[in-house]
């Protein structure tokens, strides 16, 4: 699957699961494998457990199914408005 690819299915999964305020971006040189994912938590009780939610939909729609390969996630919990 190309980063296109995972860019898409991974807005699409969290889009899905009813996240708002979603930006997927990959990472460069030799964070290459990584992948930056943001979301919105204006909505957001536990921060931990949505973060946990976000990493996990995330690593499912990019095909990554091992630890290692889900440890290249990031994830950003954003308020919007303030």
């Amino acid at each position: 699957m190309d980063r296109a690819q995972i860019t898409r299915n991974v807005r699409k999964a969290l889009k899905d699961a009813g996240f708002t305020g979603i930006k997927v971006s990959h990472g460069t040189g030799t964070a290459w494998g990584w992948l930056d994912v943001t979301v919105d938590r204006s909505n957001v009780g536990n921060c931990r457990t949505q973060h946990d939610t976000v990493e996990a939909i995330a690593a499912d729609a990019a095909g990554r199914k091992t630890a290692h390969m889900r440890r290249a996630i990031s994830v950003t919990l954003t308020r919007v408005g303030g």
